[in-house]
């Protein structure tokens, strides 16, 4: 049973637990597995009382699982399973209450299935998907007024009728449940296509769906609104949404299936001081006919829709001014939670980029992974040259020629390269060596390049899955397992122009040759792009883990000036001393072509920002230092400037200094290169010297 504290908190309060003890039960962390097997000592302990112990454990066992009449044989197929099918004689009669133990849905089978969640209540978010077989969490009852309770309904049956038994059966089940909604005064969804019931090899919220051939059909049921609410037809149609329609994501199917919802939204405005009945209509077999019944009061009582008795009327309609009351009061809170809530977006950026330093520096090495940026956004990648960037997966064909490899390389040297080139049958050593790839920034052109004649031509994505797809995979498994550490390097997808398949394949290999999403980061400046990007991606990733790992609706430009703030030092342009002492410039990318030599320059680490390092960053580097590791510019730097300690000059050094001052002196039109050869123990300090 895969219920956590909440599930069973919500369970126990449909059977009619006190709210005390509920409390109780889950400061004790009891679980779906722990619920299994609590006994009546454990719950005296806790303080239940004998009734509520023994209604507890009744109802608990009937959770327990028993042998299903569709257990699948041995080695069968999941999917050809044989479903146990309950006839009926109206199709369109209302579907029998949830009870207990069908809840007994958790423990009839040991496959683990992926979690899902909801999409965002009454939202027109187009691209939202849900994943074929995923699990929706168990039907609520009303929680609090705003929060939506949720009811599902499979229509597995139902979806073969004729389009007008089905109009039918699907406005039977939305009235009611919208009459329910708008007397308790609590927003809710029903949700068509998701398994309700535990008749078969199914889970109960198990994600189906449902073949769709006329949209229609669904939306014009909602036409039925005035003849079942007879006095308060204008109030219904304001609270009833419109059905949307939310496709189901199946590898294994060509057919198209789809969750059909409907929110309910009962606004104070709307709703106050009335009490809504309904009449639910029905197919006459006989008389092929629609057919009405009389007129209903209707509720919601945990995860079902009965009608409000007669005995129960006059009580209900008094506390009718207390649910108004609070669905107001809701309501302004609601508004304002949103109207105050803002996503620290710049500390969540440089969280995921450092993974939770106050700074970025050399440590960690970066993969980019884009596909075309617009004018306005090439503007704003000059974070993206100060980084330590060790390949870019490019989707841009013009890259080169117009986009952000040409600007790239006005600061830095690129090796240009294909997906093909990664497909490699020697050691990695040698393709290593032969791509150059810790000697500059590897620039891969995932979908060829518009300038080039060597037969790699930009695809369109049915052939670039084709042709290019199993040579991704083989690319991003060769750096991720043979070339980088893991742990060494951060993944980074910037979402610059429309989501395209190739761009989501990718995030998938990354994900699995990373074992998961730790060291991805998503960056979408456009939220439209991102909803798009997330209902692909969900397929390796669920949607709460890439909210996690996203940074979205934060400019291009905001986001350069953020990184830049933050790095600990900037590449720029460095200045040579001349011989008339005077200085010239020397750009940093024809400092990245000289392979073989380390420039030293006038200006040397002066673009250190001293202030982000901070005073524990400044010892780790001479700590590092005089604990045997290698000597860095920096060092030498800040004990320059009595930031840290002075660097211990080794017996050679005065010598060399002695050396390198006589040829200053001599004519320096003899020779433009001196070598000064340091013979030396190995660990003895030469290169410190040098």
């Amino acid at each position: 049973m895969d219920w956590n504290e909440d599930n069973v908190s919500s369970w126990l309060q449909d059977i009619g637990i006190k709210p005390e003890h509920i409390q109780k039960l889950k400061a004790e962390e009891v679980t779906g597995p722990v619920l299994l097997n609590i006994n009546e000592s454990f719950l005296k302990k806790l303080g239940l009382g004998g009734g509520q112990i023994q209604l507890l454990l009744c109802k608990r066992d009937e959770l327990l699982p028993e042998k299903s009449k569709t257990i699948k044989k041995k080695g069968e197929n999941r999917e050809e399973a044989k479903h146990e099918v309950v006839p009926s004689n109206d199709v369109t009669s209302p579907e029998q209450p949830l009870l207990s133990s069908d809840l007994k849905y958790l423990t009839e089978t040991s496959v683990s299935l992926p979690q899902s969640r909801y999409r965002k209540f009454n939202d027109k978010d187009e691209h939202f998907t849900y994943i074929k077989h995923a699990i929706l969490p168990p039907e609520t009852g009303i929680d609090n007024l705003v929060t939506p309770c949720h009811e599902y309904k499979s229509l597995e049956n139902a979806c073969k009728l004729e389009p007008r038994k089905l109009k039918i059966k699907f406005a039977n089940e939305v009235i009611r449940f919208a009459c329910a909604c708008m007397n308790m005064r609590a927003n809710g969804t029903i949700h068509f296509g998701v398994m309700d019931k535990i008749k078969t090899s199914y889970k109960h919220g198990e994600i189906i769906g449902i073949p769709i051939e006329d949209k229609e059909i669904f939306e014009e049921a909602l036409e039925y609104i005035e003849n079942c609410f007879p006095t308060h037809h204008s109030d219904a149609r304001k609270c009833i949404k419109t059905p949307k329609f939310i496709p189901v994501i199946d590898k294994d199917r060509q057919t198209q299936n789809w969750i059909v919802e409907v929110d309910v939204v009962p606004m104070v405005n709307i709703v106050r001081d009335k009490l809504y009945g309904a009449r639910i209509p029905k197919f006459n077999e006989k008389t092929n006919k629609v057919e009405y019944e009389h007129k209903a009061y209707y509720k919601r009582v945990g995860p079902n829709t009965p009608f409000i008795t007669e005995d129960e009327l006059v009580g209900f309609i008094q506390a009718l001014k207390d649910l108004d009351q609070k669905r107001e009061q809701e309501e302004n809170n609601q508004n304002q939670a949103q109207a105050h809530f803002k996503e620290d977006l710049e500390r969540k950026l440089l969280v995921l980029l450092t993974r939770g330093k106050k700074y970025m520096d050399n440590t960690l090495r970066y993969i980019l992974v884009s596909n075309r940026f617009d004018q306005e956004n090439l503007q704003n990648i000059k974070f993206l040259t100060q980084m330590n960037i060790f390949c870019v997966f490019d989707y841009d064909p013009d890259s080169k020629s117009s986009g952000l490899c040409h600007n790239y390389k006005e600061c830095h040297a690129v090796n240009l390269h294909f997906l093909r080139d990664y497909d490699h049958r020697e050691n990695t050593v040698d393709l290593i060596k032969k791509l150059q790839l810790f000697d500059r920034t590897s620039w891969i052109f995932c979908n060829g390049r518009s300038d080039y004649s060597g037969g790699e031509s930009p695809c369109d994505e049915k052939t670039w899955i084709k042709t290019k797809k199993k040579l991704l995979k083989r690319a991003v498994c060769v750096i991720c397992n043979e070339i980088l550490p893991k742990g060494s390097f951060v993944v980074i997808f910037i979402l610059t122009s429309d989501v395209e398949q190739p761009l989501v394949d990718t995030f998938h290999e990354f994900y699995a040759e990373m074992s998961g999403h730790e060291d991805i980061i998503i960056i979408s400046e456009s939220r439209e792009n991102y909803k798009i990007w997330s209902s692909l991606a969900q397929v390796s990733c669920s949607l709460d883990v890439l909210e996690q790992i996203s940074v979205v609706g934060m400019p291009m430009s905001h986001i350069d000036a953020t990184i830049q703030v933050h790095l600990l030092t900037s590449h720029q342009d460095g200045c040579l001393p001349v011989s008339n002492n005077g200085v010239c410039f020397i750009k940093s990318v024809d400092i990245d072509r000289i392979n073989s030599l380390e420039v030293v320059c006038v200006d040397q680490c002066d673009e250190t920002n001293v202030n982000v390092m901070g005073q524990e960053q400044i010892q780790n580097i001479e700590q590092y230092f005089y604990q045997g590791g290698k000597i860095d510019w920096v060092n030498l730097w800040l004990a320059d400037r009595n930031e840290c300690g002075e660097v211990i000059k080794r017996d050679a050094y005065a010598e060399i200094n002695k050396m390198l001052e006589d040829l200053e002196r001599s004519d320096s039109l003899k020779r433009s290169i001196e070598n000064i050869n340091i013979y030396h123990e190995p660990g003895s300090g030469g290169s410190t010297v040098a």
